[in-house]
C-alpha cells in the first residue's frame, strides 16, 4: 500500500483512554487517537507497559476503553467480533495440547457448525499457506516454537477474518526464527488481503513488516508519532541492509527519545 493512499478506515481510535485503577490512579494509555486504513500492515511500537496490548484488545472487544471510542469496520467492536470479522494470534500460541494440529485449525470452524468436508478442506489450505503441509497429524508437543505460532495464525485465519490482530507473537522466538517468520507473514498477508495490526517492542520488526508504525511513548501510552514507511514490497532479507531501512529504524529511536524527555 501507498503511503497516504485514499482507503477507507478500518480501525477508528478517538480519544481512546484506559485507566486500570480508577479516578486517574492508573492510567495505561490517554487520549489516544489512530486510524488504519483498509488492507494496512500496522504496527504498534513502544516500550513495555505503554499500552500497545491494551488498545489491541480494545479493538478485538476484549476490554473496553475508560474514555473514547473505537470503530471497527464502521461498528462497534462487539459487532465485528460476532460477525467473524477479527481474527487474534496472542503472544503465546495457545494451542490445545490434546488436539492434533489440523483440529486445533478447524476448531473455530467447527464451533461455527461449518460441515467437516469443508473445515479439512479449509484447514488444510491453510496449513499450506504458512508452510505447515503435512504436519496436521502432529500435535503441539510435536512442534518447534515456531511451527506452533504458524499453526496459531492459521487458526486466527480460520474464519477469514477482515481484520488480524496479533500481539507480539515472535517475541520469544530466536532473531533467526523471527526473521524468517516476519518475511513469511508478509506473504501470508499478501494471500488474504487483511487488516493487520500488530504488536511489538522490536523498531526493526515495526519498520520490516509495516506500511505505518505507530509510536506510542512510555507509560501512560500516547501517541507520539505515525511513521509511514515507503520501503519497496515483497520485502525479504535485503531489506534490512537497505540504507532507508536502517534510516528509518534510527528515526524512529529518536522518536522514543523524544517521547521520553
Amino acid at each position: 500500500m501507498e503511503a497516504g493512499s485514499a482507503v477507507a478506515a478500518e480501525i477508528e481510535m478517538k480519544g481512546i483512554g484506559m485507566d486500570y485503577g480508577g479516578g486517574g490512579q492508573s492510567p495505561a494509555v490517554r487520549d489516544v487517537c489512530m486510524t488504519v486504513r483498509k488492507g494496512e500492515f500496522a504496527a504498534l511500537l513502544g516500550p513495555s507497559g505503554c499500552g500497545k496490548t491494551t488498545l489491541l484488545r480494545m479493538i478485538a472487544d476484549l476490554l473496553e476503553p475508560t474514555s473514547g471510542e473505537v470503530r471497527v469496520s464502521g461498528s462497534a467492536p462487539r459487532a465485528a467480533r460476532l460477525a467473524g470479522k477479527l481474527g487474534m494470534v496472542f503472544q503465546t500460541p495457545a494451542l490445545f495440547e490434546w488436539r492434533s494440529v489440523r483440529a486445533n485449525v478447524e476448531l473455530p470452524l467447527e464451533l461455527a457448525g461449518v460441515p467437516r468436508t469443508d473445515r479439512r478442506e479449509r484447514s488444510e489450505s491453510l496449513l499450506r499457506l504458512v508452510g505447515l503441509e503435512g504436519f496436521g497429524l502432529r500435535y503441539p508437543w510435536q512442534l518447534s516454537g515456531g511451527m506452533q505460532q504458524r499453526a496459531s495464525i492459521a487458526r486466527a485465519l480460520a474464519m477469514k477474518p477482515d481484520i488480524l490482530l496479533m500481539d507480539e507473537p515472535f517475541s520469544a522466538l530466536d532473531e533467526f526464527t523471527r526473521e524468517k517468520l516476519n518475511e513469511e507473514l508478509l506473504s501470508v498477508w499478501g494471500h488474504t488481503g487483511c487488516t493487520v495490526v500488530f504488536v511489538t517492542h522490536s523498531i526493526a520488526e515495526a519498520v520490516f513488516l509495516s506500511d505505518r508504525v505507530f509510536v506510542l511513548s512510555p507509560r501512560p501510552g500516547r501517541l507520539a508519532a505515525a511513521v509511514d514507511i515507503p520501503l519497496p514490497r515483497p520485502r525479504d532479507a535485503s531489506t534490512r541492509a537497505l540504507p532507508s531501512f536502517h534510516e528509518l529504524v534510527d528515526g524512529i529511536r529518536g522518536r522514543f527519545r523524544e517521547a521520553s524527555a
